[in-house]
């Protein structure tokens, strides 16, 4: 029985490096970080890169997680990575939680 809800195929990282998460920094966290991660539970905090829509790159730092999302795919079920990102509205800085999914 696999211990894990996503394999290492699984992982998003297209989506993952939309917010500057490269491969090479997920595959050097810990053993056991990595291993969280691959059962659903958060990451820890990392720095991430987004650009709003005014053209701004915003630098901040965030969790992620992976979730199954049901879109009626082949599957029925597209990867997820759940991140909490840093907005502004009317100057008044906050924070989002986005969900990007890959097919």
């Amino acid at each position: 029985m696999n211990r894990y809800k996503f394999s290492e195929e699984e992982v998003p990282y297209g989506i993952l490096e939309q917010f500057g998460l490269t491969r090479e920094m997920i595959g050097d966290l810990p053993m056991d970080v990595l291993q969280a991660i691959h059962s659903g539970r958060r990451s820890p905090v990392l720095p991430i890169r987004v650009d709003d829509s005014d053209g701004n790159t915003i630098h901040a730092r965030t969790r992620f997680s992976l979730v199954r999302a049901n879109t009626g795919g082949l599957d029925g079920h597209s990867l997820c990575a759940t991140l909490g990102v840093p907005v502004s509205s009317a100057g008044h800085p906050g924070s989002r939680t986005v969900s990007t999914c890959g097919a």
